[in-house]
């Protein structure tokens, strides 16, 4: 619902989501839900938001197998979404072993968004991607050599990609998890 503990930060995203023009209402979204608290943070924001925008929330969890409890969080996010009311997709990713394996993992977990926003008609493909996530891109990027074209960081909107917490720093979805009561995985 409107209001209530963490509204300051369920504004912003709706703002930021007028600004890029994310969302006209009416849309399938596909959230991409690792478990950490900015993806639970984006899971719980446009549910409150739903409502208004009239959207229709799938939730997509990729296991990638790189820590030794990434089955438990797996389980756990499914297993809460589901509960909310969501339905939920799961992945296991393959063995990723081996040189790039971050590059590796985020091109498995988009190819599973795009194949599960296919399946589910979906319109757009939601990520916790923040503020601070944007600004870690750039100095990445500009360490390795961007021109000016690449140093632009995440864009709030991309294709049927949207990054709704891209106005939102890390540390504030975290403190909105702690407001709201809801459980996350690091």
């Amino acid at each position: 619902s409107l209001g209530g503990p963490g509204w300051p930060v369920v504004d912003l995203v709706r703002k930021t989501i007028e600004r890029y023009v994310m969302l006209e209402g009416g849309e399938t979204v596909v959230v991409g839900v690792s478990g950490g608290p900015d993806s639970t943070c984006l899971l719980d924001v446009l549910s409150r938001l739903r409502g208004k925008l009239g959207l229709n929330l799938v939730v997509a969890h990729v296991d990638h197998g790189l820590s030794e409890d990434s089955q438990v969080v797996a389980a756990r996010v499914s297993n809460s979404a589901a509960a909310a009311g969501f339905e939920v997709h799961l992945a296991r990713a393959p063995e990723l072993e081996g040189a790039n394996l971050h590059a590796r993992a985020r091109d498995f977990r988009y190819e599973f968004f795009d194949i599960v926003a296919d399946r589910e008609g979906a319109q757009r493909i939601a990520t916790g991607h923040t503020l601070d996530d944007r600004v870690e891109t750039t100095l990445a990027r500009l360490i390795h050599g961007a021109g000016t074209s690449g140093l632009a960081g995440l864009p709030p909107a991309e294709g049927r990609r949207i990054r709704p917490l891209v106005e939102l720093r890390r540390a504030e979805s975290r403190a909105y998890c702690e407001e709201c009561g809801l459980e996350f995985y690091e």
